[in-house]
């Protein structure tokens, strides 16, 4: 499960985010399996060799399709390949996209390139690219190839000559589904041992958390906000008069707080499942 802790005035406080049920990537702090150097390039005519492990970056429903891309008209020959056939009314498509620094682009050392099936469909927005160069670099030095939702829509412009002709061309347009530069990612690995990622789901509310800031405080960036892998516990509460079981929420280890009764009760089951299936 992912969590999105969120710094404020004098708290901490945490909200899940579920995503997909399975073994997710792991962060920088894990190198490639096979210890070798995972690159990516571009090489000429817009081709891309791909030599690095894929790394879905983290999103929220806020992200969707939010950010737009440039220069599309330039490679319009990319994204008809990726559509096949274009009707009169144009099509519109989801794919999935790289985002990939080019420090030695001639024009923008910040540049980055959008790439779809190992060609390039356009650059981030110059201001864009500076926020997001940064942190994409850290990425691909570590060797992930940075991977993200993209909605494309391809049609036609028509234009008139002076004999009232016609002509068509092909025009496109993307947008990515992409976080804030210090959302792309988690700051923790994953755990060491056997895990499953909790599916997609809306976000839960974390009880308790003001007690364990020590354990959160060190995670929080300058901006206040992350990303941090986080483990859902089976815990028995013994009261004076009852007992209960809760799912306790730890962070690298660390309890930082707990889930309600009532949401207890309905993840409870989910957990020894998954559990079962995670060993």
């Amino acid at each position: 499960m992912r969590v999105l802790v969120l710094g404020g005035p004098g708290s901490v406080g945490l909200s899940f985010s579920e995503r997909l049920m399975q073994p997710c990537t792991p962060w920088l702090a894990v190198p490639p399996l096979d210890g070798s150097t995972r690159r990516e390039r571009v090489v000429r005519k817009g081709a891309l060799a791909v030599d690095a492990e894929p790394l879905e970056l983290w999103v929220r429903q806020t992200d969707w399709a939010n950010q737009e891309v440039a220069g599309e008209s330039h490679y319009t020959d990319a994204l008809r390949s990726l559509v096949g056939s274009v009707p009169r009314a144009g099509i519109d498509a989801w794919t999935e996209a790289r985002l990939l620094p080019e420090a030695n682009n001639k024009h923008d050392p910040n540049a980055v390139a959008v790439v779809c099936s190992d060609r390039i469909v356009g650059y981030l927005p110059r201001e864009d690219a500076a926020r997001y160069a940064g942190p994409l670099s850290a990425l691909v030095a570590a060797g992930w190839a940075p991977t993200t939702r993209a909605r494309i829509w391809v049609g036609y412009a028509e234009s008139w000559d002076d004999r009232r002709r016609t002509a068509k061309s092909i025009i496109g347009s993307v947008r990515l589904c992409l976080p804030e530069p210090h959302l792309l990612a988690p700051v923790t690995s994953p755990p060491d041992g056997p895990y499953v990622l909790l599916p997609v789901g809306a976000a839960i509310q974390v009880t308790g958390e003001e007690k364990h800031l020590a354990a959160l405080l060190p995670w929080l960036p300058d901006e206040g906000e992350c990303w941090v892998h986080a483990t859902l516990h089976d815990l028995v509460e013994t009261g004076p008069r009852t007992t209960k079981r809760v799912v306790e929420v730890r962070v690298v280890g660390s309890r930082v707080g707990q889930l309600t009764p009532k949401m207890s009760g309905e993840l409870l089951p989910a957990i020894t499942t998954w559990r079962a299936v995670a060993r």
